[in-house]
């Protein structure tokens, strides 16, 4: 796996990670559209009315402010997964960030 720091002159889009060379955005899974479409770019996280898709949002914030808002973003929409237990995810990865904003500011005294 190779890594590509993203520069000062980077936008969201240039900052890229490859597998085996493969950039990021493109699917290494497989060449059914369905397939890549169900794993790059699932319904449940592209039903926002405003058209834009989690992952645009969220890669722009801590890991764990980011995952909490994926799965308030699909909270009711994923099939099988109750809308209760998406609202419990997202409030675990805000109080795991509490605690560690917490840590850091104890840390900082």
């Amino acid at each position: 796996m190779t890594f590509k720091k993203p520069t000062s002159t980077d936008t969201p889009s240039d900052a890229s990670v490859a597998v085996s060379g493969v950039p990021l955005g493109t699917s290494i899974r497989s060449s059914t559209p369905e397939v890549s479409d169900a794993v790059d770019h699932p319904k449940h996280y592209n039903s926002h009315p405003s058209g834009i898709e989690c992952i645009e949002v969220i890669r722009h914030m801590p890991h764990n402010i980011g995952a909490a808002m994926k799965y308030l973003w699909r909270a009711g929409l994923k099939d099988g997964a109750p809308t209760e237990q998406d609202y419990e995810k997202a409030i675990w990865y805000i109080r795991d960030q509490i605690k560690l904003e917490r840590e850091k500011a104890n840390a900082a005294q």
